[in-house]
């Protein structure tokens, strides 16, 4: 879409397409006792409830896959860094989490020549 300005023409970027963004609550095993204990007397972990917040990048029967990063090149996203994926089975709820307006465009700055500081 182009916009004129002062005479001028923009060229507005597309907003990227983005995955969705989600709020899981899932739960997940607490880290095992290590001291021997009678088996009448245990006591100790207990299952830890979590919370993930990421770009929901895949997702099947038998897991969620979430990323905290992503890359784009273009309008795309092209790569993904922080997967983490959580069983389907420990999911107890996924949020799709909206944004008030559209993502923001960011442009790279100009290159100076000199490095920031």
């Amino acid at each position: 879409m182009a916009q004129k300005s002062g005479g001028k023409r923009k060229s507005r970027k597309a907003a990227p397409r983005l995955p969705p963004i989600v709020l899981i609550q899932w739960e997940d095993s607490a880290q095992a006792a290590a001291e021997w204990q009678w088996l009448d007397q245990v006591r100790g972990p207990s299952i830890a409830d979590c919370y993930t917040v990421g770009f929901l990048i895949a997702r099947d029967r038998r897991e969620l896959k979430v990323a905290i990063n992503l890359g784009l090149r273009g309008a795309e996203a092209e790569q993904a860094a922080g997967i983490v994926a959580i069983p389907a089975a420990c999911v107890r709820r996924v949020v799709r989490l909206r944004l008030s307006s559209s993502p923001p465009s960011f442009s790279r700055p100009a290159s100076s020549g000199r490095a920031a500081g």
